[in-house]
């Protein structure tokens, strides 16, 4: 049965209140639209305008609802990462000020901060990988994300090259520090031989006593 375009206008209104009504809800906006395409092709047939339109309309509101259930989780994805990035900066500052109030060393400060730089690392590139793969369709923001994954692996071994020459210079002055140790020792045993105010015996135990010292420390 084949309404008349007076009829159609009504039910078409009739239809357009109950989508208003429901335009937050994308999933409910669908079933509407799906239930009022196949109400067209009852009225009209399968090969009738009417219903190619009502399945237009479908096909847009299903579009729609795609998009927004991509923006979202990369809103979840972002927030997330935010979180993350924001918890590993309060590590790190909470290692410095544990270096400056003695509770750690410098060595093991360096030794856990080189994991929360990768740890970082691994949190962007995976949001970056995340957001590649939603832009499966997107030839340019392909692109773009593979140039912001190569920035952020050139800033991971700038980032670690720098923490390696500190880690190098710590290593350095501990070792530069245990041999002045080890000299002094020796300059106040000789001085002590030269000055008759010491004997081998004692000599000996002292230049003894600080080399095993050192050995321990580098140990």
């Amino acid at each position: 049965r084949e309404l008349s375009q007076e009829g159609l206008s009504r039910e078409r209104e009739d239809f357009d209140l109950a989508l208003q009504a429901t335009q937050t809800t994308f999933e409910e906006r669908i079933t509407l639209a799906t239930a009022w395409a196949a109400h067209m092709q009852q009225l009209y047939g399968w090969d009738s305008r009417e219903y190619r339109k009502a399945l237009q309309e479908k096909a847009e509101l299903e579009r729609a609802y795609v998009d927004q259930q991509k923006q979202l989780a990369q809103l979840r994805r972002e927030a997330a990462l935010s979180g993350h990035l924001a918890e590993i900066e309060l590590t790190r500052e909470m290692l410095a000020f544990q270096v400056e109030v003695g509770a750690i060393s410098v060595e093991e400060r360096l030794r856990l901060e080189e994991s929360l730089i990768k740890r970082r690392a691994a949190l962007q590139r995976e949001d970056l990988l995340a957001r590649k793969a939603a832009a499966a369709d997107n030839i340019v923001e392909q692109e773009r994300i593979n140039a912001e994954l190569l920035r952020l692996q050139q800033q991971l071994g700038l980032e670690l090259g720098k923490l390696s020459i500190e880690q190098q210079r710590v290593t350095l002055g501990s070792w530069r520090q245990m041999f002045d140790g080890l000299f002094s020792t020796l300059e106040g045993v000789f001085q002590g031989l030269l000055t008759r105010t010491m004997t081998w015996r004692q000599a000996m135990q002292q230049v003894v006593g600080s080399l095993l010292q050192t050995f321990i420390k580098l140990g």
